[in-house]
């Protein structure tokens, strides 16, 4: 889940919040002006021979 809003909105605690009764892991990513979604996440790529999508997860992502 990616919570976009004004600073000092609560934004953290509220991740964090939903994320623990659903058994889900949380992590903070600190944007920058330069830093996409795309770049912490990953991208989907069409391959025209193929004529399918995969999806290709980020570097920093993958443990």
């Amino acid at each position: 889940m990616l919570i976009k809003d004004m600073p000092l909105r609560g934004q953290n605690y509220t991740s964090a919040y939903v994320a623990k009764p659903l058994g889900l892991n949380y992590q903070h990513i600190q944007f920058i002006s330069d830093i996409l979604p795309a770049d912490n996440m990953g991208a989907s790529v069409f391959n025209v021979k193929t004529l399918s999508s995969n999806f290709i997860a980020a570097r920093s992502l993958i443990k």
